[in-house]
Parts: C-alpha cells; structure tokens; sequence
C-alpha cells in the first residue's frame, strides 16, 4: 500500500475533516460553488461568500491551534467545485500570518500547475502597517473547466514524493529504505542513498540533506529533485567527481503534517525544527523525548558520522522555504564569523567552509543566490536545531547550515518555477563537486572570501527557523 493508501486507511480511523461550502459533496448536483480542503496537504479555515461570485478565505492555524505563532499560518490549498468556465470570480484571502504579496497557482489534475497573473492579484488594506486588515484578492475568469485547485504555492505530496521514487528505484546507483514510521499515521519517513557501489567507500565524500521539517515548504523536494537528477545524470556519464560522493537523503521528514496540510508543525502542533534536544548520556544522540521523526533521523545521522571514512568535512543541509520580500533570491544560514576577537579557531575554520561552499553554489547558479551576510554569528547555539547536533559532534569537521528556497522572482525576471528550483539543486551537486575535489579554487581565493565588501546582511523582514 502507498503513502496515500495508508492516509485512506486512517481517514476511516480518526476522520480528518475538510471545509465545506455545502453539505454535499462535488458529485452533487447542485449549481452551489463548493470550496473544500479534504485531500492530501488541502488546508483553509472559514471560508464565507461575499457576494454572488465572490468569497472570503481564512487562512487556518496548523491542527486549528490558535495558540501558535502568526507566522505558522501560511499555506493554503482548496478545490473550487462546479464554477462556471470563464465566468469572473473573486477569493480574499484573509487572516494571513505574512505581509508580502504573491501570486499563487492553480491546476486542473494536481499534476500541471500554473501561476495567476500579476494583474489578477493584489495586496489590498495597508500591509506595511501590520496583518490587520491585510488582505490577498485574486481576480479573475480565466478557468476552464468547473473543478479547480489553487494553491499558495506550488505543492509536493506524498504521492508526488512516490512518483519520484519510482522514477529513480531502478536506478543501480541508488538505493531506497525507510528510517521508520511516522509518529501520527505511521508511515515510512523515506531515506534515499546514492553512490557507486563499485567505488571504495575510502574515496568518498559524504553529504546528508533533509528536507520538509516545515511540511508546506515544498521548494526544498523541487530542490533535491534537481540534485539527485544532476548526481544520477553525471553518475551514468562516469564523471569521476560525482564517482566520489555519497547521498543520503531524507527526503519528506514531517510527512503527517505534509498530510495533514500544515505549514509548519506536525499533527501535534511540533515544530520539529526545535525537536533536536541533546542526550546528556550519548552524545551522538538526541533525547528521548525529541520528536520520534527527529530520532529516526538522527539515528541515521549518527551511524554516518560515526563511520571514521564519512567524518572528514561532510557536508549536512537542512532544506527550508521562506517567506520574505517576492525579490529576495534563495539563501544560506551560515554560522560564525571570521573575527578573531570573537569567534574561536574552529568556528572561524567552519565560517570559511561554509563561504567556499556557498561561493561555489553562486557561481553555479548563475548569481541568482543571496550572498552570506557579514557574520552568522552562533545563535544557533541557544536552540536544538539539527545544525547544532551537527556542530557539538563534528565541530569544523563538517559543513552543517540551512538553505532556504523562496516564493517570489528569487533573482528571476519570472515567478519562480519548480524548474527554477530543481536548477538551484543540479547547482548546488555541482558546487559540491568543486567544494570536495577542485583544488584550484576557480572563483576566488580564501582570503578574497574573507572580506565582507561583497556580503550583505539578510533582510530583517526573512523568516527565521524558529
């Protein structure tokens, strides 16, 4: 049975229930427009009709709990039932957790997505004054056929992770398994690894990433998409650098919340983000009482850097989506900082590590990337992120920090595609070709990455991990 079969099997269990403009379902025979969320990631909360051929949408809180954070309500994804093709109509989007205007998608088979216009949509109220009143109005006639899904942005299931699978299983460079079952409806949290198996494991870099801990940022799976195809493509070519890696890929961690349709947390309201708390008497491992996705996790983690061959400068990204301005490109959280009045030998080497590699990553993709602000400084320290296991473990010995996709042009005359973001993961396998075996260093020298005149200090306005 698949993902989405299982989810079948516990919706007769626990019931999951969905918004519905109508008692009936979209089988009825009613002319009555029905907005609904019952499938898999759907989310809305109240939804209200304004007018003939106009609606009010609130966003909901992950699970409808209210007492999490403005800035957990964010993605929205409903079926629109029985419209009329091309006749006008027009959604509200209220009760937003974020002030910056976007421009959402929309799909006739959940497969094909396309973006609205500009023209079509609009930031409405005083949105520089604060959420009240701040509103997203999308106008338009521009559907064809009665049934519609539109969505904040372009969305990735489980059954989208399964199709990817398949296309890759057969593959003889990789190798599919599951880390455990989810904590909630019990389903495999996936782990894909990728090498040639005919090369020692003594010539091989290793590089872990996982994704989806925030369930709704989807542009971290487009992103893996990308790099996976890149390492497989090279991989089959007998490109020596790529001979010399090994992924391991988590690649859907919070998989009951993709389900679920949370932005943020899993079914319990768990920010799985901050669920990396330190075991006092393993220090390889977390507590017990961290989220069992977190441990099943980790438990992986922990037999890859215990592998003497796998502990010199293994690379650890922590795949996120953020919010900020509709200009802002993708972006890293490095940590530390190169002064030597504040930072100690060991944090400055990891800084500069961390800049090797996201220089690369720039080059690549063509400047469309952020660059690192002047310092990343060691906040990161105070909270149980997984980049802070990765550091009281591997110290220097190991390149771990974010990378965070985003929503709006990224760098792009465009709206950004998942095309788009499967690119920035083809570029990123390639950095991490330059990063492990280029010797020449092609961009620039350790010391011109030293220099903060070419760094800026990300926007206040971006979404922090927390």
């Amino acid at each position: 049975m698949d993902r989405f079969g299982s989810f079948i099997k516990w919706l007769s269990i626990i019931s999951i229930l969905g918004v519905f403009i109508a008692c009936n379902d979209s089988d009825s025979e009613s002319d009555a427009v029905l907005i609904s969320d019952n499938f898999e990631s759907g989310s809305i909360g109240q939804v209200r009709q304004s007018g003939p051929v106009s609606w009010d949408l609130y966003l909901k809180d992950d699970n409808d709990n209210n007492d999490l954070s403005d800035r957990y309500r964010n993605w929205w994804y409903v079926r629109l039932d029985n419209l009329d093709p091309g006749q006008e109509v027009v959604f509200t989007l209220r009760n937003r957790g974020w002030r910056y205007y976007y421009v959402p998608v929309y799909s006739y088979d959940q497969v094909t997505w396309h973006r609205f216009d500009e023209f079509e949509v609009e930031n409405s109220g005083d949105c520089d004054q604060g959420l009240e009143g701040c509103t997203l109005k999308i106008t338009t006639h521009r559907f064809t056929e009665r049934r519609v899904y539109i969505a904040r942005f372009y969305p990735y299931t489980t059954r989208d992770l399964d199709r990817y699978l398949d296309k890759i299983r057969q593959s003889p460079y990789v190798t599919l398994s599951s880390l455990g079952k989810s904590s909630g409806y019990g389903l495999d949290i996936s782990l894909i690894r990728i090498e040639d198996p005919d090369v020692v494991d003594s010539e091989k870099r290793a590089v872990w990433m996982h994704a989806r801990s925030h369930p709704a940022e989807t542009g971290s799976s487009f992103l893996l998409e990308g790099a996976i195809d890149r390492l497989l493509t090279d991989l089959a070519s007998g490109l020596a650098q790529a001979k010399r890696l090994v992924y391991y890929i988590a690649p859907m961690h919070n998989v009951d919340g993709v389900i679920e349709g949370n932005y943020r947390t899993d079914i319990y309201s768990r920010n799985l983000e901050i669920e990396w708390r330190p075991d006092a008497a393993r220090t390889l491992y977390i507590s017990g009482d961290s989220a069992l996705e977190n441990r099943l996790l980790n438990k992986k983690m922990a037999e890859i850097i215990d592998n003497a061959l796998y502990r010199d400068d293994l690379v650890a990204l922590n795949l996120h989506s953020s919010n900020s301005n509709s200009d802002t490109p993708a972006f890293a959280y490095p940590h530390f900082g190169d002064d030597p009045d504040t930072y100690s030998a060991p944090e400055i080497s990891l800084w500069r590590k961390q800049l090797r590699l996201l220089a690369f990553l720039t080059d690549h993709y063509q400047g469309r990337f952020s660059p690192p602000p002047a310092a990343g400084g060691s906040g990161f320290l105070n909270y149980p992120f997984p980049e802070t296991w990765w550091w009281n473990n591997l110290f220097d010995d190991g390149v771990a920090m974010t990378i965070e996709t985003v929503y709006g042009r990224g760098g792009f005359d465009h709206w950004i595609t998942p095309d788009d973001i499967r690119d920035l993961g083809a570029s990123l396998t390639k950095s991490f070709y330059d990063y492990y075996f280029d010797d020449t260093m092609r961009i620039r020298d350790n010391q011109s990455l030293k220099t903060p005149a070419d760094r800026a200090v990300l926007p206040d306005e971006i979404e922090n991990k927390l």
